[in-house]
């Protein structure tokens, strides 16, 4: 079988069902692939809030944001996926 072009796969996660089964999903295209994983979690900043010069965001956000990647790395690991992640205020 041709291995598919891909080096890198986008997953969003916060958490939900669905993310939880893309993340599934992408492991999968990954192992196939012989490719990596970037999770992303956009943590919600409250518009008044959102300048970025401020650098707030809201720590509690930040913590669960590192927890639903912090699992997704889990994951990938017992696959032996390579992942990195990020947190984007947004």
């Amino acid at each position: 079988m041709n291995k598919m072009n891909l080096k890198k796969i986008l997953v969003p996660l916060d958490g939900s069902e669905n993310s939880i089964r893309g993340l599934e999903h992408a492991i999968s295209l990954a192992k196939l692939a012989d490719a990596s994983i970037v999770g992303t979690h956009v943590s919600y900043v409250p518009g008044n809030l959102a300048n970025p010069r401020q650098g707030f965001i809201n720590q509690e956000l930040v913590k669960e944001a590192k927890d639903y990647l912090d699992t997704a790395k889990k994951q990938c690991d017992e696959s032996n996926i390579e992942f990195t992640s990020e947190i984007i205020p947004g």
